[in-house]
């Protein structure tokens, strides 16, 4: 009975072939620009951070700035 549906859910597919690509296309896009969007943003807040530390660096004495304390 789950072939049937398999058959009759692909012949569908591929009886209506321009919206079919057009979904998947879609489809494709949306996830990775879902998996691609958390690593864009840990990105910018990298550069953010490093932007930040080394503004300081150079406003302050940089040696005592950049040794650990």
């Amino acid at each position: 009975m789950f072939r049937i549906f398999l058959k009759i859910a692909f012949r569908h597919l591929w009886e209506t072939r321009p919206f079919t690509i057009v979904n998947i296309i879609g489809l494709s896009v949306g996830t990775v620009w879902l998996l691609a969007l958390p690593g864009f943003a840990a990105i910018l807040i990298v550069f953010f951070i490093v932007c930040i530390l080394g503004k300081r660096a150079v406003s302050n004495d940089p040696a005592s700035e950049l040794r650990s304390s």
